[in-house]
């Protein structure tokens, strides 16, 4: 764990799973971890405006989210985290 006392923004346009075929929260936390969101007590990133190349978590039980545009903010340790996920006002039909 490194602790700077800063936020990491990770990337501004980020493609997030490389297609749009859907995912489980559980891939999305794995995806997570593979970025490193777990390594700082506060990480950040934005998906980028490509719907072709972002995923989309299907099993939350309150819809689906799209992450093309979406701004990821990831708060806490593994095993005890907040991940707040902001979509675009854009997506429509998910």
């Amino acid at each position: 764990m490194r602790r700077i006392g800063a936020a990491r923004a990770f990337d501004g346009a980020v493609t997030i799973g490389c297609d749009d075929n859907p995912w489980t929260t559980a891939e999305f936390i794995v995806w997570l971890e593979s970025q490193g969101a777990f390594n700082h007590p506060y990480w950040m990133c934005r998906g980028s405006w490509s719907y072709a190349y972002n995923k989309i978590i299907t099993d939350t039980g309150c819809g689906n989210i799209c992450l093309a545009g979406a701004v990821i903010e990831v708060m806490g340790v593994r095993g005890a985290m907040t991940i707040r996920v902001t979509t675009s006002h854009s997506v429509s039909g998910w």
